[in-house]
């Protein structure tokens, strides 16, 4: 039951990060938005992959 309860806190940090990494790389760059987006569509997915992943290994 544990690991359950961390997958809400790991989807969160996954995006944050993403968003962070993005607006980095949006001021390094000068392209904003462009970045902080692909950053957090790219947080989304590993988010969403690791609660899948998680929630699938539960399971069985």
């Amino acid at each position: 039951m544990g690991p359950l309860l961390g997958i809400g806190t790991s989807l969160a940090v996954s995006v944050l990060l993403g968003v962070l990494v993005g607006r980095w790389a949006d001021g390094h760059w000068g392209r904003r938005p462009l970045f902080t987006i692909l950053g957090a569509m790219l947080g989304l997915v590993a988010g969403m992959y690791n609660f899948v992943r998680t929630v699938m290994s539960k399971r069985s």
